[in-house]
């Protein structure tokens, strides 16, 4: 009977800190599930609608609002309805992926905005839509420090037309 109350303490010892381990478990998993919440009920609606307008601008209006699910899988709203981002082109998904992170950007440093690089972003987009993202850019410039790196003469030709070589600067 000695030994086995003995094991049978260090049975329950074993249990007591599984169950321990568990709550705090739950209590993790609970605290990270309602950070999670909060995150979809108070900044992807911000996120959303600030990605949208620059969207919207980029665009010229064609495509104005995101919708990003439970998983953060992207879709966009169109005049047509909603489509996945992965069924766009691969200019209108960059136009997208720039609106969303300069969105985020913008949230996470209201004040002290930092530099932005941009490496050949405007690769994939068409001759208007490079317009409306340097014309964004320009806007932006006052803000925060802007640095195109390209290798086309596009973009130099555009930015000269806006007479803001000095704050956006394209090499």
């Amino acid at each position: 009977p000695n030994r086995i109350a003995s094991e049978l303490e260090a049975v329950e010892a074993s249990l007591y800190d599984a169950e321990r381990k568990y709550a705090a478990i739950v209590l993790a998993y609970e605290s990270i599930a309602s950070a999670g919440e909060s995150l979809r009920r108070n900044v992807t609606p911000r996120l959303r609608s600030s990605a949208g307008a620059l969207m919207k601008h980029l665009t010229g209006g064609k495509y104005y609002d995101f919708g990003i699910a439970e998983d953060f899988s992207l879709s966009i709203l169109t005049e047509n309805g909603t489509k996945p981002i992965a069924s766009l082109s691969a200019g209108t998904r960059d136009a997208a992926y720039f609106s969303l992170r300069t969105a985020l950007s913008s949230m996470l440093y209201p004040a002290d905005r930092p530099p932005m690089i941009l490496d050949e972003v405007f690769a994939q987009l068409d001759d208007n839509r490079a317009a409306a993202l340097l014309d964004l850019l320009c806007k932006l410039s006052e803000e925060s420090q802007v640095i195109v790196l390209t290798c086309h003469s596009r973009e130099a030709e555009i930015l000269s037309k806006c007479g803001t070589e000095h704050k956006v600067i394209a090499l």
